[in-house]
């Protein structure tokens, strides 16, 4: 088989000698995909890097999110998981790192309407860690038609600055004609497990500075010689005991194998002058960490529909999207994956599992010293987070004088989240009577652990509106497009964070739950832009071609007087269709 880009592909017979002649494929080199503000353009006139999958690709993986799924599809795009837990963020680079402490994510676009794609997730990496995702984990995967990649500068100049660091541009599914009504389900079940483990020694166990001791959290004791060693607290008399032997796999051990299913199903149609299509999608996953502390659910609804009216054509899309999310903390302190990584070599950690044995309780865990029993982490501690989201546009389309086309566009993307977090009182719980409480003094663990419990009620609104003025006409040889445009975006955010420290009850996480005043942060911004572009395009025998680009943005971050700023675009390729 022999094939070469846009030409025809064959299948020859091999021989010594050989000479193979392809022939164009006219087809392939008119292939037509979606560009910049939702223009459709033929491939070959582009001057820039636009890549295009479809969604048939990326529904075939069975994702929980639409990014995952594009993930090796596209040459020179990086898109790694920030998170092994379910829901959590992708991280996408298209033109490579430009910015060590801002943002280098592309601008996301769905039926040309921006999507916001913040992520929920700490800003302190070092403790209580959590990623909840991104905005872009709302599109249904199954939903999708085709999604493009655009890249160069050239290919994102008509949005702007928020396109500096590329376009992902996502054309959802519409109704399609045909006998009757059009039904399409698409399932899927997955498991997971962990790849690969950190990398330990198995010649030294439980102690320090060589010598074996039966508190302690660390690997720094005697080599291992097969004894049987007493470990741990004395409760009601007794001790744990153990061999002094190396347990090789009891960090991979401790996690679970991972299970996903998700379900989506959809209704089409179309007449001669109307389409219409409906969606509905559901996602569970609960990972591999031990219970449901790492879980993700997700459900989606879309509802997309067009009609024609002489030159005149309206058109709309309507989406919402829920999720819940758990995520287990990473970081210092008393984390579960802290706890997880400082266990001792010779101890099994899934004989920490049984929490109604005292052994495996805060206050007779077999080690005082800054960890806790990460099942138990997992049992009483709270980091959740939900939201509802709606995004989708109204469209108008009107065709006059034969070469010119007026559309409106006016999108709305809302989000409201809301993440509670709540650490037990332990000092209440364990501290008084028990070895790793009062027996250590104002070293115990618990010192200063009155529990606490915040929580945070977020809100995202942006409203686009765009008015385009295209014009499209053949002239003998020459074919002249060009478009003209203003584009006015709003984008607001806000959020109230309610926190309580010292709780009366130890295990009830609730703001009235203390004799404290509980603390209220407010924070509440509103952003604008406007902008007016063009773009022109011209080309001879569908050969040389020649596109011109231009944009001027006025925003109000910037300081009033100078407020805005100006960046034009040239590419030019020259093809030619003989061979």
């Amino acid at each position: 088989m022999v094939s070469f880009i846009g030409l025809q592909t064959q299948e020859v017979a091999i021989k010594p000698i050989m000479k193979i002649t392809l022939k164009s494929d006219s087809e392939m080199l008119d292939e037509v995909i979606v560009t910049a503000m939702g223009i459709k353009r033929s491939e070959k006139a582009l001057g820039y890097s636009a890549t295009s999958v479809n969604g048939e690709k990326l529904s075939a993986s069975r994702t929980s999110d639409v990014m995952s799924s594009l993930a090796g599809k596209v040459a020179g795009v990086q898109i790694s998981a920030t998170s092994s837990d379910p829901g959590a963020s992708n991280s996408v680079i298209i033109r490579g790192v430009s910015s060590l402490s801002g943002s280098n994510q592309p601008l996301y676009v769905v039926d040309g309407v921006p999507l916001d794609n913040s992520s929920v997730s700490s800003s302190d990496g070092l403790n209580s860690g959590f990623d909840f995702g991104n905005g872009a984990n709302a599109v249904n995967p199954d939903d999708v038609e085709n999604m493009t990649i655009l890249k160069g500068a050239a290919a994102t100049a008509l949005y702007g600055s928020r396109a500096a660091n590329g376009v992902v541009m996502i054309t959802t599914k519409s109704g399609k004609k045909g006998k009757g009504l059009g039904i399409e389900y698409n399932g899927g079940v997955q498991w997971s497990s962990v790849l690969r483990m950190p990398e330990m020694q198995n010649e030294f166990g439980m102690g320090w500075s060589g010598s074996h001791t039966t508190l302690e959290n660390g690997s720094w004791g005697p080599r291992f010689d097969g004894s049987m060693q007493l470990y741990g607290n004395v409760y009601n008399n007794s001790q744990k005991i153990k061999p002094y032997v190396a347990v090789e796999d009891n960090m991979k051990n401790f996690f679970d194998t991972g299970f996903r299913y998700n379900n989506s199903l959809s209704f089409n149609g179309a007449t001669d002058k109307s389409t219409y299509f409906v969606s509905f999608s559901q996602i569970s996953d609960d990972g591999i960490i031990p219970t449901d502390a790492d879980s993700y659910n997700k459900y989606t609804f879309s509802g997309r529909g067009s009609h024609k009216i002489g030159n005149l054509t309206f058109s709309t899309s309507l989406n919402y999207a829920y999720q819940d999310n758990k995520f287990a903390t990473t970081g210092q302190g008393l984390s579960m994956a802290n706890s997880l990584w400082q266990t001792p070599r010779d101890i099994n950690v899934e004989s920490l599992a049984d929490l109604n044995d005292p052994f495996n309780t805060p206050g007779y865990y077999y080690t005082p010293y800054g960890v806790m029993n990460p099942y138990y982490i997992l049992e009483h501690n709270l980091n959740t987070y939900n939201s509802e989201r709606f995004y989708g546009k109204f469209q108008l389309d009107y065709d006059f004088l034969k070469y010119f086309k007026f559309t409106y566009r006016m999108g709305l993307d809302s989000t409201t989240g809301q993440t509670e977090y709540g650490a037990e009182n332990l000092y209440a719980l364990y501290y008084e009577g028990t070895p790793n409480g009062e027996g250590m003094g104002a070293s115990s663990p618990f010192a200063g652990q009155y529990g606490e419990y915040s929580i945070m009620t977020t809100r995202r609104r942006e409203i686009n509106q765009d008015f385009l003025l295209s014009f499209d006409m053949p002239i003998n040889d020459f074919h002249v497009n060009a478009l003209v445009g203003f584009n006015g975006n709003e984008r607001k955010y806000s959020y109230q964070k309610s926190a309580v420290n010292n709780l009366t009850i130890p295990t009830w996480f609730n703001l009235s739950n203390s004799s404290q005043t509980p603390t209220v942060t407010q924070y509440s911004e509103l952003r604008r832009l406007m902008g007016v572009f063009g773009q022109f395009e011209g080309s001879w025998k569908n050969m040389l071609y020649l596109t011109v680009t231009a944009r001027n943005d006025w925003s109000s971050t910037l300081p009033k007087g100078n407020r805005d700023f100006f960046y034009p675009g040239v590419t030019g390729i020259s093809f030619s269709a003989n061979f």
